[in-house]
This record gives C-alpha cells, structure tokens and sequence, in this order.
C-alpha cells in the first residue's frame, strides 16, 4: 500500500508541475497572440 501511495503521489506532483510548465509556456504566447490579433485589428480598421 505504501509503496501504490507513493507511485500516485509523485504522478500527482507530476501532473501539477506539467501543468505549471504548461501554464508558463503559454501565458507569454497567448499574451503575445492577443496583442498581436488586437493590434492587427487596429491596424486593419
């Protein structure tokens, strides 16, 4: 039993830092996309 607990807690820590990676990759880019679209809209109009 310890040993099933352990293997879920660290694909739970896993899961939460993949995430976390995934989260800090694509802030900038979707942030960077978003004022890229507002931009080209404005440029557009």
């Amino acid at each position: 039993m310890e040993n099933f607990s352990g293997v879920s807690f660290s694909e739970e820590h896993y899961m939460a830092s993949f995430l976390k990676t995934c989260t800090d990759i694509a802030e900038p880019i979707l942030a960077r996309k978003s004022r890229w679209s507002s931009n080209s809209c404005m440029g557009r109009n």
